[in-house]
């Protein structure tokens, strides 16, 4: 890629204040913008400020981003790219975009004219006579001085796998690398025995902890077209070697091996269908809460002294619905607050940022072996409900 071919040429009135910026002049010209996992989009230059710029995707989005996330850089003969996975036609020929998924199928540049570019599919990468095919650069993702990632032949790993999930679900699977080519694309080998080249930045350390959110395959239609399979998040409460005790949004407890399981990119979370940045969410500062250690045993919030007769004074769904209405940050794992999940045998999940984190049983509320960032938040539901928070072996937190 070549370098970058905005230059500040002179000071442009903003506000209250004359600001420089490398983008006065460039206004309604096309670009590049950075988003998730390092993947840079085509885009539209709209406005700017001193730090940051506006710019709209040709999908109508807008955004407004650091100014260092926007560049105008021409794609060289040679560069790799990425081009979103497309719907094959019966004759061989790219269709329509399939929405839902990351990545996109690894590519040569082989030349550019406008807005469009020739891309080369090399036998080296799909075990086939090489192709090319035309793309708009709309459909382009691309890396730009993007540091080189190592992976040795054989480690394990979890990496992305399109898979189109309804809604959008953005899952990593555990897979074995097989290569790295040109410090981009490393071939991975799944599980399922499928050999997929994926962009460096979609394959993560083969690690799991207690505590973390995995997601687990919970249901399987065979008789669905392709099969229909729900992942769902679950909690990890234990590790023995490869083997998982895991627990769904419904508090049921299940064991699961190692490559059964699939994340999410580390540093995304699910929201709305949307796969958006954790970022400064995290309560206690941290990249993912959940990473930090974690206690041993559940920890209980309950009206009583003793949480064993949490029944004589319950947590009700009435008090966790208001709750729930004055915190943004908590959810019912089966919809908004104006749902009623019945009390029973089965726990329901409150989700806290959009994961499951808290269960409620008709009189408690129950946390597996929280952090800290976990315990800080139960205490402050406590102090707002004017209830008890203690683990079961009798600790008093609140």
């Amino acid at each position: 890629m070549s370098d970058d071919r905005i230059q500040s040429e002179r000071d442009f009135y903003r506000g209250q204040e004359y600001e420089p910026s490398p983008f006065a002049e460039a206004i309604g010209e096309r670009a590049w913008v950075k988003r998730e996992l390092e993947f840079w989009h085509r885009c539209t230059i709209e406005d700017y400020t001193a730090t940051t710029v506006t710019v709209s995707l040709d999908n109508l989005d807008e955004l407004t981003v650091p100014t260092d996330c926007v560049r105008q850089f021409d794609l060289e003969t040679g560069d790799v790219v990425f081009v979103r996975y497309l719907e094959w036609a019966p004759t061989g020929h790219p269709g329509f975009v399939r929405e839902g998924v990351l990545g996109g199928y690894a590519g040569f540049v082989s030349r550019v004219n406008g807005e469009t570019v020739e891309v080369n599919y090399p036998a080296l990468f799909y075990r086939r006579a090489a192709q090319h095919y035309w793309h708009l650069l709309r459909d382009v993702r691309v890396y730009h001085d993007l540091e080189s990632a190592i992976w040795p032949e054989g480690s394990w790993v979890f990496a992305y796998q399109a898979r189109a999930f309804d809604p959008p679900l953005y899952l990593l699977f555990p897979g074995v690398v097989q290569e790295v080519y040109f410090d981009v694309c490393v071939e991975v080998e799944f599980v399922d025995g499928e050999t997929v080249f994926v962009p460096t930045t979609l394959v993560h350390p083969f690690e799991v902890h207690t505590g973390d959110i995995v997601y687990a395959c919970t249901s399987y239609v065979s008789h669905a077209i392709g099969g229909d399979e729900r992942w769902s998040p679950c909690r990890v409460l234990s590790r023995a070697g490869n083997v998982l005790l895991l627990q769904d949004e419904a508090g049921e407890r299940f064991e699961s091996s190692l490559d059964m399981i699939a994340v999410l990119p580390r540093g995304y979370r699910m929201s709305d269908g949307n796969l958006e940045p954790q970022g400064s969410g995290s309560p206690d500062g941290a990249a993912d809460p959940a990473m930090t250690p974690v206690m041993p045993g559940d920890v209980l919030l309950v009206r009583t002294e003793d949480w064993r007769r949490s029944a004589d004074d319950p947590v009700t769904k009435a008090q966790l619905d208001e709750l729930i209405a004055t915190d943004a940050e908590l959810a019912w794992s089966v919809g908004g607050a104006g749902d009623t999940p019945a009390a029973g045998p089965r726990y329901v999940s409150i989700l806290w940022r959009g994961q499951p984190c808290f269960w409620w049983h008709g009189s408690e509320v129950r946390c597996a072996r929280p952090n800290d960032a976990q315990l800080a938040k139960m205490i402050e539901m406590a102090v707002a409900l004017d209830a008890n928070v203690v683990r079961e072996d009798g600790t008093e937190y609140h």
